[in-house]
């Protein structure tokens, strides 16, 4: 449900710790970062610090983890890894105790929720589930977007094809799908679905598009213009009878709106700064009947990041932090969700991942230069954001990321983005 805009960056970056903090437990007291763990893909084990001034002993664990330590005078670095496959959810606690009797517990799942993952893999379209990858397509390729509805996945996205890129859709059992047959380059960035219809967005031969898909019957494609050239659509959100989608036209932000047959409404996105030169939205999500949309706005041009951007109905909030830019939204009763990227550097070199709760900013832990690029909130209140990691001196300069509430998972050892994130 949204697209970001990838800058060449260079290696950096900051140690954080995201959500949990690793502070020195005063005597007498036994604590464990991080307090919750979540298991699932190809690499079963996580770490953990227990951090104690006494000796301690590790009271009670689920049959199913084993724990390389089981005890120690002070503080250590333990390893719990799951004994066995299991593709079923399930859940516990690790309890540790101190000599003088405090405990601390650590919460431990796995495959508590389904998630899927879309973006790259080598160049190629990948979809992750659960944190194992399949491969969409062997054309040079990317994915985009996922959105499940039914128990079937919507992948958006696009194929190369003798130097042609098409709007690709993939579903799950199906074909791909190419969104436009023409000799122009198209692309898809964004996948919504209703119980009717699949919307699509992107760009066809360099003007913002949303495509209309029945569900019943996948050759039934309409093509909507949105606006003329130059422009570009990144997000999709259907909110009972109208289509919403965002991105850029003539390098505004823009919000467009189509209610059945009726012409498409176009809005520019305003800021209140005299200085902007331009902005770009890059994610929309509708709520009680309000129309959240993030993005930034730049002084200079949209290749500098200069201020992460929130609109509700149109009124702009720039989100605390310094230089930045915001890619995904994500609302729920109770709170406002926008991830992106925080720059450290006045010519935007060095990037920090960012998640910014009701207007709160928080860094997503990475060693290394990070974006975070699309987020959700799960049924379960689990945070899940994914990104991807940026070390370009090494040979493989990005990583698909994803972190479960603020606890960083790499998805892939390969060169590899993790564009969009839907969880069941």
């Amino acid at each position: 449900m949204k697209k970001f805009w990838i800058p060449l960056l260079l290696l950096g970056g900051f140690l954080h710790l995201g959500c949990q903090e690793i502070n020195c437990c005063m005597p007498g007291v036994i604590s464990v970062a991080p307090n919750s763990i979540f298991f699932f893909g190809e690499a079963p084990s996580e770490e953990v610090l227990v951090t104690c001034s006494m000796p301690w002993t590790l009271l009670d664990a689920p049959k199913w983890l084993s724990l390389s330590d089981d005890g120690f005078n002070g503080s250590k670095l333990i390893t719990v890894t799951v004994v066995g496959d299991s593709d079923s959810p399930r859940s516990g606690a690790i309890t540790f105790m101190a000599a003088n009797g405090d405990k601390a517990t650590l919460k431990v799942s796995q495959n508590s929720e389904t998630v899927y993952v879309a973006g790259q893999e080598n160049s190629k379209a990948a979809l992750w589930l659960n944190g194992s990858p399949t491969i969409l397509s062997e054309e040079g390729s990317a994915a985009e977007s996922v959105f499940v509805k039914d128990q079937t996945f919507y992948v958006a996205g696009y194929e190369r094809i003798e130097g042609i890129s098409y709007a690709t859709l993939w579903v799950k059992n199906e074909p791909p799908i190419h969104l436009s047959e023409t000799v122009y380059q198209s692309v898809a960035h964004s996948v919504y679905v209703t119980d009717e219809a699949i919307f699509v967005v992107g760009q066809n031969y360099l003007s913002a598009c949303l495509w209309k898909i029945a569900r019943n019957d996948l050759t039934h494609i309409e093509a909507i213009d949105l606006s003329y050239f130059p422009s570009e659509a990144f997000s999709v959100f259907a909110y009972k009878d109208v289509v919403y989608a965002v991105g850029g036209c003539y390098a505004r932000a823009t919000l467009w709106s189509v209610t059945g047959d009726d012409p498409v409404i176009s809005t520019t996105l305003e800021v209140d700064d005299p200085s902007l030169s331009s902005s770009q939205a890059t994610s929309v999500f509708v709520y009680n009947k309000v129309v959240y949309v993030a993005g930034f706005y730049s002084v200079d041009d949209l290749s500098s990041f200069s201020a992460a951007t929130l609109w509700s109905n149109g009124t702009a909030q720039i989100l605390p932090s310094g230089p930045a830019s915001a890619g995904s939204v994500f609302v729920t009763q109770n709170r406002i969700l926008v991830a992106g990227g925080l720059s450290q550097s006045t010519g935007g070199d060095l990037l920090e991942a960012m998640l910014w709760s009701n207007g709160t900013p928080q860094r997503l832990f990475s060693t290394n230069n990070a974006l975070a690029l699309s987020v959700f909130a799960a049924p379960s209140g689990q945070v899940y954001v994914a990104g991807i990691d940026l070390i370009p001196t090494q040979a493989t300069p990005f990583r698909a990321l994803l972190w479960i509430d603020g606890v960083k998972k790499t998805l892939s050892s390969q060169i590899s983005i993790a564009s969009s994130v839907f969880v069941q």
